[in-house]
C-alpha cells in the first residue's frame, strides 16, 4: 500500500495511527473483515456487529498478522472502529449494515486509503 501511515495519522489521535499502520503491513485482515461481512449479507441479515465479525475472523479464520518489527501482533479490539469506518467509506451503499457510535477524536479513512482497501478486496476476490 503506497499511503504513508504518518501523512494521514490525526496527530491528536494515537489509535488511528496505530490502526493505518495495523492495516498496511496486514492487509489480510481487512480481507477477512470484508469475506466475513459478505457472509453475514448473503445470509440475509439486514444489520451485523463489526464485533462479531471481528471474533469470526479470530476464532475460524487463520490470520498471521505481523507488528513492529515483524512480530506477532493481535487483532486489537481498538481497530474494530476504524475496521468499521473503513467499510462505510469503501462500500456506502451497504453502511447502514454496521451502526458506529460517536468516537471521542472522530476518523475519516483518507480517499486513497479506501481505493486501495477496495482495490485490495476486489484482488482477494478473484483469487478465490
Amino acid at each position: 500500500m503506497s499511503y504513508d501511515s504518518d501523512h494521514y495519522r490525526p496527530k491528536s489521535c494515537e489509535d488511528a495511527g496505530k490502526f493505518v499502520s495495523f492495516h498496511k503491513e496486514n492487509p489480510e485482515v481487512w480481507c477477512a473483515f470484508c469475506d466475513v461481512t459478505r457472509e453475514l449479507f448473503d445470509m440475509g441479515l439486514r444489520a451485523g456487529s463489526a464485533w462479531q465479525v471481528m471474533n469470526q475472523i479470530r476464532w475460524l479464520h487463520y490470520v498471521e498478522t505481523r507488528g513492529e518489527d515483524d512480530d506477532y501482533a493481535k487483532l486489537s479490539n481498538g481497530h474494530i472502529a476504524y475496521y468499521t469506518r473503513l467499510w462505510k467509506a469503501a462500500y456506502p451503499k451497504s453502511a447502514g449494515f454496521f451502526s458506529t457510535k460517536r468516537m471521542k477524536r472522530e476518523w475519516e479513512p483518507p480517499a486513497s486509503m479506501v481505493q486501495e482497501a477496495k482495490q485490495l478486496w476486489r484482488e482477494h476476490r478473484s483469487t478465490l
